[in-house]
Formats: C-alpha cells, sequence, structure tokens
C-alpha cells in the first residue's frame, strides 16, 4: 500500500503509519541479530574445535513449573518418548527463573544433553530480560555442543521469535504454525520448519479412546468450542453463535479468558469428545508488539481430530500435507462460510459421522508413524538424535 493520502482520510493514515512502523521495527530487530551474530561468531568457531565426549544423544524437553501443566508440552515429552525411547528423552523443569541460565547448565552438565527442545512461552511476555537470556544461551550451547530446537506457536509476536531466532542463529532449527512462506520475511534465518501439527502421543489417544467408547449419542447435533477467549476470537465467535442463533442452531462456548485458569485435561478431552462438532478460529491476538500474520495452525486441528469430533476450522496454507478439507475436516474461509457449513452439516449426521472418523484415523496415523519427530531428524541431518 502506498501511503498517499488525501485530506480526511485519517484511517488510511493511521494503517500507513502502523506499516511504517512495523517496518522500521523488522529493521531494528534485524540489525540487532546480526550485530550479535557478528560479536559472538568468533566464539562459535573457537568451540567448533572443542571434541564432544557424549556417546548417545540425549534430547532434553524444558518447561517452568506452569509449563509442564500444559497439554501441548506433555504431548510434546510423551510423543518423544514413544519415537526415541526412554533413555534418549529427558525432562528438564525450571524451578527458578532467575537462576534460568545456571540451571540449563546444570542439567546440560550432568545429564550430558546434546539436543534442547527450547520453548519462548516458559519467558515473561514482557520481560526483555528472557531476550538477553536466549543471547547468552547462544555460547553455552556451543560450548557444550548442544543442538537447540525452539517451538514458535505464536509466530507474531516479535520478542519471542527473536529469542528463538537468536538462539538457532548458529544451529538446530524453529518449529512454526505458519507456512514458510508467510514466515521467511519475517525470520533472519531460513532454518523454519512449518506449518506444523501438534505433537501428540499415542498414550493421550488410548485415553481419549475410553471417552470415545462411553460417549452417549446426543439427541440433537452438539456444536461447541473449548478454550480460551481473547480478540478477534471472541468476536469472531460471537458474531458465529448469533448467526446460528437466528438459524435455530446453538454453539456452546465452554471458555476461559486469555491467561485464565487452564480447564482440567480430563474435562478438557471429556468436553471436545462430546461435541459432534467442535469450531474454532485461527487467529492469535491481538497486543502490543506483534506482526499481524494470520491464521496459524494451532493446536485445535490436532485435539479435535484426536477427540473423534468434526472439527470446522480455518484453512491454513501448507495444513494439507496433513488434513485434507471435507476429508478429515471442513475448513472455512470466513464467517458466513463458516456458519454456512455448520447450518448444512447439523442435518447431515452420516457426514459428520464419516468425516470425524476419517480425521481421528488420519491423527493415529500421523501419531503412529511418528510424522512429527521424522521431519525434524530430516532437518537435523548430521546432528540427528537417533545418531
Amino acid at each position: 500500500m502506498a501511503c498517499r493520502f488525501k485530506s480526511g482520510s485519517g484511517y488510511q493514515q493511521l494503517i500507513c503509519m502502523n506499516l511504517i512502523k512495523n517496518k522500521i521495527t523488522l529493521l531494528l530487530w534485524n540489525v540487532l541479530y546480526y550485530l550479535v551474530y557478528i560479536v559472538l561468531l568468533p566464539l562459535k568457531i573457537l568451540y567448533a574445535f572443542k571434541q564432544n565426549e557424549v556417546t548417545k544423544n540425549l534430547l532434553a524437553i524444558e518447561a517452568g513449573e506452569v509449563g509442564w501443566n500444559k497439554i501441548d508440552v506433555k504431548e510434546t515429552y510423551q510423543s518423544a518418548i514413544e519415537f526415541y525411547g526412554k533413555e534418549r528423552v529427558t525432562k528438564v523443569s525450571i524451578i527458578n527463573k532467575k537462576f534460568y541460565i545456571s540451571e540449563v547448565i546444570k542439567n546440560i552438565k550432568e545429564q550430558k544433553i546434546t539436543h534442547y527442545f527450547y520453548d519462548p512461552r516458559s519467558s515473561d511476555m514482557e520481560n526483555i530480560s528472557s531476550l538477553i537470556t536466549a543471547i547468552f544461551l547462544v555460547p553455552i550451547f556451543a560450548f557444550y555442543n548442544v543442538t537447540p530446537i525452539a517451538i514458535l506457536p505464536d509466530f507474531a509476536y516479535r520478542k519471542w521469535r527473536y529469542q528463538c531466532a537468536f538462539l538457532t542463529m548458529y544451529s538446530g532449527f524453529v518449529i512454526s504454525v505458519l507456512h514458510n512462506s508467510e514466515t521467511k520475511r519475517y525470520f533472519p534465518h531460513k532454518r523454519l520448519m512449518g506449518p506444523q501439527m501438534m505433537p501428540f502421543s499415542n498414550q493421550t489417544i488410548e485415553k481419549i479412546s475410553h471417552y470415545i467408547r462411553a460417549k452417549k449419542l446426543n439427541e440433537t447435533i452438539k456444536i461447541n468450542f473449548t478454550g480460551s477467549l481473547y480478540e478477534p476470537r471472541k468476536s469472531k465467535l460471537e458474531l458465529i453463535r448469533q448467526k446460528l442463533k437466528k438459524e435455530g442452531i446453538v454453539l456452546n462456548i465452554n471458555a476461559r479468558d486469555f491467561g485464565g485458569k487452564m480447564i482440567d485435561d480430563e474435562d478438557y478431552w471429556k468436553n471436545m469428545v462430546d461435541a459432534d462438532i467442535v469450531i474454532t478460529t485461527a487467529d492469535q491476538y491481538i497486543g502490543t508488539n506483534l506482526d499481524n500474520l494470520g491464521e496459524h495452525l494451532i493446536y485445535r486441528y490436532t485435539e479435535a481430530l484426536a477427540c473423534n469430533t468434526l472439527l470446522v476450522a480455518p484453512i491454513i496454507t501448507g495444513s494439507q500435507r496433513f488434513i485434507k478439507n471435507k476429508v478429515h475436516y471442513y475448513g472455512y474461509k470466513n464467517i458466513d462460510e463458516a456458519v454456512e457449513i455448520i447450518k448444512v452439516l447439523s442435518s447431515r449426521p452420516d457426514v459428520i459421522s464419516t468425516t470425524s472418523k476419517n480425521g481421528h484415523n488420519r491423527i493415529k496415523e500421523l501419531v503412529n508413524t511418528g510424522v512429527y519427530w521424522i521431519q525434524l531428524e530430516v532437518l537435523l541431518k548430521e546432528k540427528s538424535v537417533l545418531k
């Protein structure tokens, strides 16, 4: 968009000013990245000649005390164990964030960790010290010959994005929920894997299978949303709910406020299983220090299908590698299309049943074959955890 506007076009002027501000901010981030790259390069070269005394590779999954209560963190750990074996995977719990660096070093030395699964969400969103910490980890990982693997479920948030970029500037890679065509101009290196679905375990699928077998047939088609509410998701769901209400269709919203207390795992899975249709949006929240990068392949795509529930969700670029529209789920491009899809499906229990089973079987296939970890191994190449 060319930033030329006539008198009175205040809204266009605001949009253009934001675009200019975002471009300047992105430029400053990139300048900082390359400055850090140059400053730390001599240490990287020096440590490259250090001999590695480790005889067996070990993958560490890290999270703080709160992080280990999150479903996706627990699924990452359990699915890694199922793929690599318990002897090649370890859990790192950060007890005191004030001593984060020393805790990381202690774990690396004591457990002889060779691969480190890093999640920027364990840091304070507004605290710049977590960015500095990520920079300090670069020479530490180089010294101990540790390969970083950074998970980035919210690519839009700049500080998290650059924490991952700094950490992986010399080695390792970043796992994203956006297609690389949409992320490459916002990221300073090309070692990105995305969009990637949530890692999921056979153990949890088996647990969910008990709920599926115990499920009673609903008298009417039950349509649920389960999860956290934030903008623009909150407004979109409310608009969908109102439009469905006019059609005599009820949308149940089982939600918590963004940042609020998490729903118990068992209740979360049961709410999902109990529904005939689960609807979701795929926007990331609106806030400061964010780039508007559109819709992400959020973890709900994996979770809903694992629960043998028909998912109605936005169509995400690159997601067709894993799940196909109108085969494993029903995808929409806008709110009116979402409403129309639900309206049609509400009178087609046969389609709901078939698509739900297709989606459930597809997730089981992806989990059983270890697709998530195989893709990771391909990117690691000679740094493979299995070597």
